[in-house]
């Protein structure tokens, strides 16, 4: 992909469930001193796992999708894999309507639509950053008598 967007807005991926894995490469000039660095995938949707220079560095879902990544960060080129898996949503709502008609004839229609509620709008998947790296500076702080 030339940028970063939802599977749903690709003609192959809008009813596709599963995995997806983004790869790139980078350089990186400088660590610097007393640095802690993090990786922050941005918008994920639903659950990443990343690894960096074959380093794992955990799995990001739900609130912030940072992960720590000093330990597999060096100064040079890097290579970068994230693996992205989106809901079951996405499949599901593409399968064929089933013909409920026997079932209504049979045992009536006890809820509006056959119990189906669609929903208003499918959410999106796979990585949608920004993909960023963010340095942290460590200092310590001393504290004088009290």
């Amino acid at each position: 992909m030339d940028h970063l967007q939802s599977w749903t807005k690709l003609a192959e991926g809008k009813d596709y469930s599963g995995w997806g894995i983004y790869e790139t490469t980078f350089d990186v000039r400088d660590l610097g001193s007393a640095l802690e660095w993090l990786l922050d995938l941005g918008k994920v949707h639903e659950t990443a796992e990343a690894v960096l220079n074959g380093q794992p560095l955990g799995a990001a879902w739900k609130g912030a999708q940072q992960l720590r990544c000093t330990h597999a960060l060096k100064q040079g080129p890097n290579c970068l894999r994230v693996e992205v898996g989106n809901l079951w949503i996405q499949r599901v709502h593409a399968l064929p309507k089933p013909d409920l008609k026997a079932l209504a004839e049979t045992f009536g229609i006890r809820w509006p639509h056959y119990g189906e509620i669609e929903p208003k709008e499918i959410p999106p998947s796979g990585l949608l950053g920004p993909v960023r790296l963010l340095r942290l500076k460590h200092f310590e702080l001393v504290l004088g008598n009290f």
